[in-house]
């Protein structure tokens, strides 16, 4: 027998990193040590020991008798050593042939075998998504805080600009606690959005099992996010059609061993013969017996009360059930599906507004509103007006990037893409 594939496990000491260029399998790597999937490669070993098993020829039984041990007045009497001479001797060996029983029964164990490999496979798709999407708000706060910094920086010398003119008798003090408390109030936001990366990172670790670290700039965030959510959704739901999702196939898988756990119980009404052969010795030749002899018995149930009848009905109650199941699943997949795609389409659109046209006339907006202040023409609550609404452009524009990564995660999770990633001897048909 072949044996299973053994999946690395990434050290513990090693932290996990993104980068703009990481991939899905890559997620899948990294969640290895999962707990979940540690279940899961449990129950596969166990199935895979159940198929063993049912390779396996039933065990024969060997059998040994003392008989006729006399008791009392022996025939005739007066015998010297009664019991040395009296008893017989048996041996014997029983096998028992089970009659259609043993092609079912391979075939339940291997499709259930099938199965468990395939909802480990499920297990570390989801779990590589379920990261997937934590990296991606690691990516949208890195970009945030990107944003805001930017913002920082123009505020500080803001400040100090309206500071300048204070001491010349250019401006008021009202003017420079206003520029000081708007630059503090874009440090706050910016302390806020690193206190979310430390969140995050922390449920990146739970998920990986060892230390996790954000992207670090956000160069490498906004690279990732643009490729996962550029993807060409219409190719990738053609190469990654629903009904190849690991979690669908094991559903079929299970399905396939009712239906043979189903004809096994079937089954059950031929009644498995036992045959045994047997050898005797006889001391007891005074009386006439033979001294030895050989013994064939063939020994036979009858079915009368019970003949699978129970298994049968269980059996074929679990398969329906996983097809229903099966169904039910694909059909809200591709219902699902269209509304999706649609709203990736939309978000992209709305983010691409946001590039070419919103984010650079409010930047546009806020320089015309720097230089009219520099002449006094507009006062410094214009200038923070100003600021405030190209970060909210900013902000939302960065939104849109992680929405439509969102709507790709929720397209992807629909699919089957990466469900081979990581997946030990995959059971497909």
């Amino acid at each position: 027998m072949a044996r299973e594939p053994v999946v690395s496990v990434p050290s513990s000491n090693v932290p996990f990193h993104p980068q703009g260029n990481t991939k899905f399998a890559q997620l899948v790597g990294a969640i290895q040590s999962a707990p979940e999937l540690r279940s899961a490669e449990r129950e596969t070993r166990i199935r895979d020991a159940a198929r063993l098993q049912s390779q396996l020829l039933p065990n024969p039984t060997l059998d040994a008798t003392w008989g006729t041990i006399p008791i009392g007045r022996t025939n005739p009497p007066n015998l010297s050593a009664p019991l040395a001479n009296v008893p017989n001797y048996r041996v014997g060996v029983s096998y028992t042939f089970p009659l259609g029983k043993r092609g079912p029964n391979q075939a339940a164990r291997q499709a259930e075998y099938e199965s468990a490999t395939l909802r480990r496979c499920a297990v570390g798709r989801q779990l590589a998504l379920d990261l997937a999407r934590v990296v991606g708000e690691m990516a949208e706060v890195e970009l945030r805080i990107a944003a805001i910094s930017s913002l920082v920086e123009a505020a500080y010398d803001h400040e100090k600009n309206i500071a300048a003119r204070a001491n010349q008798q250019w401006a008021s003090g009202l003017e420079v606690d206003r520029a000081t408390l708007e630059r503090g109030r874009l440090e706050q936001q910016r302390k806020d959005a690193q206190f979310d990366v430390d969140l995050l990172e922390a449920e990146c670790a739970t998920m990986v099992g060892r230390p996790c670290e954000s992207f670090g700039n956000d160069v490498e965030a906004r690279r990732y996010l643009e490729a996962w959510s550029s993807a060409n959704l219409g190719q990738l739901q053609t190469q990654s059609p629903v009904k190849q999702r690991p979690d669908l196939l094991a559903l079929q898988a299970e399905e396939r061993a009712a239906t043979h756990q189903q004809t096994y119980f079937r089954r059950m009404a031929l009644p498995d013969p036992t045959f045994r052969i047997g050898f005797v010795h006889d001391q007891f030749t005074i009386s006439g017996n033979q001294a030895s002899s050989l013994e064939l018995t063939v020994a036979l149930p009858l079915p009368l009360f019970d003949w699978g009848q129970a298994g049968v009905r269980a059996a074929g109650a679990a398969a329906e059930g996983f097809a229903a199941e099966r169904h039910a699943r694909t059909q809200l997949s591709e219902a699902v599906l269209p509304s999706l795609t649609e709203r990736w389409a939309a978000q992209r659109k709305r983010r691409q507004q946001l590039v070419e046209e919103l984010v650079p006339k409010a930047q546009e907006a806020l320089n015309s509103v720097e230089r009219a202040y520099e002449t006094r023409l507009l006062s410094v609550t214009d200038v923070i007006q100003a600021r405030r609404t190209l970060l909210d452009l900013m902000l939302e524009e960065i939104e849109g990037l992680s929405d439509a990564y969102a709507a790709s995660l929720s397209v992807r999770m629909h699919l089957a893409e990466g469900a081979s990633e990581g997946c030990p001897g995959s059971a497909r048909e």
